[in-house]
């Protein structure tokens, strides 16, 4: 009788986060009693409207939020490591290294005063403990991992000199060069146009399947999330209305709250949305069969 291959550790897990901001109007609760588990190589999408509570999902995973936030939870834990009990030295060292993040305007993320190489150096300087030389060349290789032509010259540019995409490429190599086991991205092709969008999916998409990074992906645009994710989350004032397989909850929604994001995304053949004509864009993970 063949024995079964165990099931992977999760390398992210949260039971019934919740998140309050004491304001001066009074608190005010922006996440209820969330759960969620991605294991390695998975991209879980979380979708909502604005004000649903994806930007405090973020920021509470890793504990970077405003003093005025809030955060509690039964268990949150990265990779074993627990972040409601981690310590201040302990938090610094995980962001980056066991988790990253990236965000919806990669301008804003970068210093405009330093070339992009010192910026991805100095990342692997602070979580790899290498030396100057040594940082600079894996700012290099990190470039080249997430498909910059010519990265010892792409190392050498200032941020004002590159296109949106070129600089969330930036963005994404300063978070692998870290070695991180979660990626969190935050509307991280909400920014760009077309041709870019989908060059940052693609290069998510392979990050998650060869490098076996775990990737939570928050986005407004269910056509990104139905391009890249395995699983969907939808949120709705803080709290998840539905939660499954993408194919299931974007294909087969059984909420009214998702049924109503569904029905507004362009079928298949209409005008080109934010990732452009789905007819000619890849499948992803998730697959993009639910839009029809």
């Amino acid at each position: 009788m063949s024995r079964s291959t165990p099931a992977p550790a999760p390398v992210l897990e949260a039971r019934r986060l919740a998140v309050r901001y004491h304001t001066s109007r009074g608190p005010r609760t922006a996440l209820r009693g969330v759960d969620l588990v991605v294991f390695p190589g998975e991209v879980l999408g979380v979708v909502g409207e604005s004000g649903s509570g994806k930007s405090s999902l973020l920021g509470a995973l890793i504990r970077l939020l405003p003093p005025e936030a809030e955060i509690t939870a039964d268990r949150l834990v990265f990779a074993g490591t627990s972040v409601l009990d981690a310590a201040p030295a302990q938090l610094r060292a995980l962001r980056g290294a066991g988790v990253a993040t990236i965000f919806q305007d990669p301008r804003a993320s970068l210093n405009p005063a330093l070339r992009v190489g010192l910026q991805i150096a100095e990342v692997a300087r602070c979580h790899q403990g290498v030396g100057r030389k040594r940082a600079a060349a894996l700012a290099v290789e990190a470039l080249a991992r997430v498909g910059m032509p010519e990265p010892a010259y792409i190392a050498r540019a200032y941020p004002h000199t590159l296109s949106g995409g070129m600089c969330q490429r930036v963005m994404i190599a300063m978070a692998l060069v870290g070695q991180p086991r979660v990626l969190l991205a935050d509307e991280p092709t909400t920014a760009l146009d077309v041709r870019a969008q989908a060059g940052i999916l693609d290069l998510l998409r392979a990050l998650a399947r060869e490098h076996r990074l775990g990737i939570v992906l928050v986005s407004h645009d269910l056509r990104v999330i139905g391009e890249i994710a395995n699983r969907v989350m939808v949120l709705k004032a803080g709290r998840i209305v539905e939660h499954g397989l993408v194919h299931d909850v974007l294909g087969r929604p059984q909420k009214a709250y998702t049924r109503k994001l569904v029905s507004v995304v362009p079928r298949l053949g209409a005008a080109k949305g934010p990732i452009g004509d789905l007819e000619e864009a890849p499948v992803g993970a998730g697959g993009a069969e639910w839009l029809g």
